[in-house]
């Protein structure tokens, strides 16, 4: 993710195209032993990720997220990871947050709410 240098941090790019933008380079998940290390990072992305999505200005919607963690964390996430994880995204603009640690996800069970069982 490339940030401004100013006084008002604001998203440049994330992903591949954050290498060739000037700015700061941070990455949120890039940290040895916890999931995301840099918060107001993390809150960042979320809120560039639902404005992506929900590119609507007429309505303030409010997302239901679904968290599907994909990497193998020894011992899993811990409660603080977890916590971080909802509330960076409900300061995001989250309606509902679901950290979903079961196997993968297909999109029909996300749309049947699978995700709500197997929710840390």
């Amino acid at each position: 993710m490339a940030v401004s240098t100013g006084a008002k941090k604001v998203i440049l790019a994330i992903g591949v195209s954050a290498r060739s933008v000037d700015g700061t380079k941070t990455n949120p998940f890039s940290h040895p032993r916890v999931l995301a290390h840099d918060f107001q990072a993390l809150e960042k992305i979320f809120m560039h990720a639902f404005m992506e999505v929900l590119k609507t200005r007429r309505l303030r919607l409010t997302p239901i997220v679904v968290l599907q963690i994909d990497e193998r964390l020894d011992g899993g996430l811990t409660l603080i990871e977890s916590r971080a994880l909802k509330e960076a995204a409900f300061n995001a603009g989250a309606y509902e947050v679901y950290i979903h640690g079961g196997s993968p996800l297909t999109n029909q069970q996300v749309k049947d709410g699978a995700y709500k069982r197997h929710a840390i």
